[in-house]
């Protein structure tokens, strides 16, 4: 059997879903399938506390202090702070990542995050010596030392992408949108290396074909009443504001919430005295069957959930969004007229009022554009990507042919 090594990180739920969803999709589609070994090479004991603490210090930065996060992002998003960054990552964690080639012994490599760019470039330099084609700016595998093993580099921001993502290395890059790929391409990438296909989402949302009425039903909801599907998470700060203006707004709908591990806002919406159905889960494993059964969601802008919603054909009532990538990701939504951004708590209220009047036209719109936009088989091109790639490094080439 084939295997595939997935690199990725804790940072937020984002890029941990995308990689449970290719490596998911890797042992569905494939044939034969290909065997996954999911790795966080900033768990690793070699690499340095403060790099690794990066990940539990996300949330609480963007939730406790956003300005600094935002002043971070916009200041290391230029030329000069990126390259230092690029240049310390590969240092630091090249020797992660080396070990983990080794141990597994892959015939593909994914990543999912964009800290691991920079050591991954220098890796194939290293060992599959790296050289400069003749335009002197872009770098192309040269097998002549090692067989070649194919690097997929998957970037899971849908509109604004931080410079730190791009790279030369990959034999592809998969974005998310046409914008993100032209990007890539004024970057330095390779036009022919980088392909459109989404972000990453579970393959179920693709295979469950349960009417929406009867997994309503299932889950105690009423059928044919409108229903709102709340996700929060632990820097969604605003969402119980949000929901009480749903509770008292005196409109027909139902909601369905799910706190995303996040035990305050468990508790928060546990209190609430509610005026109208609810249903509340802490943390929901069964969330593709509550998006395919819901018409709206209430969330953040993160990259995975807004494709999630998007595949699943849910406008999205954006709220807490980050500056930087989620700010893109919410101008994508707004852009695709599939969802609104949330400036207030009066902007959610006139934006149901309006969903909600006529028979749902402008709801049933919405539906339509979100379909139209999202991309639900990302998981599944990117694993036959995968497939390809190892039949053509397998192919006794100049380590140049297939790549231009």
């Amino acid at each position: 059997m084939k295997k595939a090594l997935i690199l990725t990180a804790d940072a937020g739920f984002g890029h941990r879903a995308a990689t449970n969803a290719i490596a998911d999709a890797l042992k569905r589609y494939p044939d034969p399938a290909i065997e996954p070994t999911i790795v966080n090479l900033l768990d690793d004991p070699s690499t340095p506390s403060w790099l690794r603490n990066t990940q539990s210090d996300f949330d609480r930065m963007v939730r406790e202090i956003p300005k600094v996060y935002e002043v971070a992002y916009d200041q290391s998003d230029k030329a000069g702070p990126t390259t230092v960054a690029n240049l310390g990552l590969a240092a630091i964690l090249y020797n992660p990542l080396s070990k983990a080639i080794r141990e597994v012994q892959p015939d593909v490599i994914i990543s999912t995050y964009p800290l691991y760019s920079a050591p991954v470039q220098a890796w194939y330099m290293r060992n599959e010596s790296l050289i400069r084609t003749k335009d002197g700016d872009q770098y192309l595998p040269n097998n002549s030392k090692n067989k070649h093993i194919p690097f997929i580099h998957v970037i899971t921001d849908l509109y604004s992408v931080h410079s730190i993502w791009f790279s030369y290395a990959p034999d592809r890059i998969c974005v998310a949108t046409d914008k993100v790929r032209m990007d890539a391409i004024q970057f330095g990438c390779l036009p022919g290396r980088v392909v459109t296909t989404g972000i990453p989402v579970r393959p179920d949302l693709t295979e469950i074909h349960t009417e929406k009425a009867k997994l309503r039903t299932l889950y105690g909801l009423d059928p044919n009443m409108t229903l709102m599907l709340a996700v929060g998470s632990k820097r969604v700060t605003s969402m119980i504001d949000y929901l009480n203006v749903v509770n008292h707004s005196g409109y027909p709908i139902q909601i369905v919430m799910a706190a995303g591990g996040d035990n305050d806002l468990y508790q928060q919406m546990k209190e609430i005295e509610w005026h109208i159905p609810v249903k509340i889960y802490n943390y929901c494993n069964t969330l593709s069957e509550l998006m395919l059964a819901s018409d709206m969601i209430l969330t953040k802008a993160g990259g995975l959930i807004t494709s999630e919603s998007l595949a699943a054909g849910l406008p999205m009532l954006l709220c807490d969004v980050l500056p930087g990538q989620e700010e893109g990701n919410a101008r994508f939504v707004e852009d695709g007229e599939a969802g609104k951004l949330l400036r207030s708590q009066l902007d959610l209220l006139e934006m149901l009022y309006h969903m909600l009047i006529d028979n749902g036209r402008k709801l049933k719109l919405m539906q339509q554009n979100a379909a139209r936009i999202g991309r639900p088989n990302a998981a599944r091109d990117i694993s036959k990507m995968a497939e390809k790639l190892i039949r053509d490094a397998e192919q006794p080439s100049d380590g140049l042919e297939s790549l231009l």
